[in-house]
């Protein structure tokens, strides 16, 4: 359904399988993603927020409406470092690969690795 609606695309990986890539259309999304995510950190986040995101130029935070707390400019999307906020629990031993990956930092838009 996502890549019906243009959001992701179909590409190439390595070897004989596809993998996935957000087109423009999906990038464009994430004030969206980002506005949602600080209304359930403001609403359900007893412990605090599950991800702090940053400006990755200058490590200040990124508000909810996008923009740098430090130097003031909206950051783009591939500029945001995410890092495991204190409302967000360490994995398990047993948790799969992406939720080991995603507590740790790392930049959006660019793949996770082991």
């Amino acid at each position: 359904m996502v890549t019906e609606a243009g959001v992701l695309e179909r590409v190439p990986g390595a070897g004989r399988r596809e993998v996935y890539e957000l087109t423009a259309k999906g990038v464009s999304l994430w004030p969206v993603v980002r506005s949602l995510t600080a209304w359930g950190d403001e609403h359900y986040a007893s412990a605090g927020p599950r991800r702090i995101f940053r400006h990755a130029a200058d490590n200040a935070p990124v508000t909810a409406d996008g923009r740098c707390t430090t130097c003031g400019t909206t950051v783009e999307v591939q500029d945001i470092l995410v890092s495991p906020g204190p409302g967000l629990e360490p994995p398990a031993d047993d948790d799969d690969l992406v939720t080991v990956a995603l507590y740790r930092p790392h930049r959006l838009l660019r793949p996770l690795r082991e």
